[in-house]
C-alpha cells in the first residue's frame, strides 16, 4: 500500500516538473489574440479596437480595453497617466485571478 502511494507521489511530482518546464509562458494571453491586437492597432482607430477586445475572454484583453477606453476619452493624457491606468487595471485583473486560485485551493483542502 505504501509503495503504491510513494509511486503515485513520485509520478505526480514528475508530472508537475514536466508541466512547469514545458508550459507556455504567455498563458494569460494567446498568440492569436496578440496577433489580432497588433494588426488591429496598426490598421484601425483605438475606439474600434477597444470594442472588439470587449468580446475576448483573455485577461490581457480587459487591461488593454480599459487603457484604450481611457486614451480615447482623454487624448491629451500623458504617458504617466496611461501607465497608471494600465498598472491599476492589471493589478485588479491579477487579484481577481489570484482570488479564483485561492477559492479552488480552499475547495481542494476542504475535500480532503
Amino acid at each position: 500500500m505504501y509503495v503504491l502511494l510513494a509511486l503515485l507521489g513520485f509520478l505526480r511530482h514528475a508530472r508537475d516538473h514536466v508541466f512547469d518546464d514545458y508550459s507556455p509562458r504567455g498563458a494569460v494571453v494567446s498568440n492569436g489574440f496578440m496577433a489580432t491586437a497588433d494588426a488591429l492597432l496598426r490598421k484601425t482607430r483605438p475606439s474600434r479596437v477597444a470594442s472588439r477586445f470587449h468580446r475576448h475572454g483573455e485577461a490581457i484583453a480587459r487591461v488593454v480595453q480599459k487603457v484604450l477606453d481611457f486614451t480615447t476619452k482623454n487624448p491629451n493624457a500623458d504617458f504617466q497617466q496611461v501607465r497608471e491606468i494600465a498598472e491599476t487595471e492589471g493589478t485588479r485583473v491579477a487579484a481577481n485571478l489570484n482570488n479564483r486560485v485561492t477559492y479552488l485551493a480552499d475547495i481542494g483542502i476542504s475535500r480532503r
